[in-house]
């Protein structure tokens, strides 16, 4: 069963009847998700990167010596 479609509007992705269903399922009660529990972690998660960019910067360094 085609499962995604191209820019030109061919199939160029498939799978079983079943898996289809199986991933579809969440569109059968057609509930909105929720946006808090989203953005609750949308915002753990980009505070956690910001974390270990910054602690980890010194990484990014170009070593002594190999400047221009």
């Amino acid at each position: 069963m085609a499962s995604h479609y191209g820019l030109s509007g061919r199939a160029d992705s498939y799978m079983s009847k079943e898996g289809f269903f199986l991933v579809m399922r969440a569109n059968i009660h057609r509930t909105n998700l929720d946006n808090r529990t989203f953005i609750i972690v949308m915002v753990g998660y980009m505070g956690f990167a910001g974390y270990v960019f910054f602690r980890r910067k010194h990484l990014l360094r170009l070593p002594e010596g190999s400047g221009s």
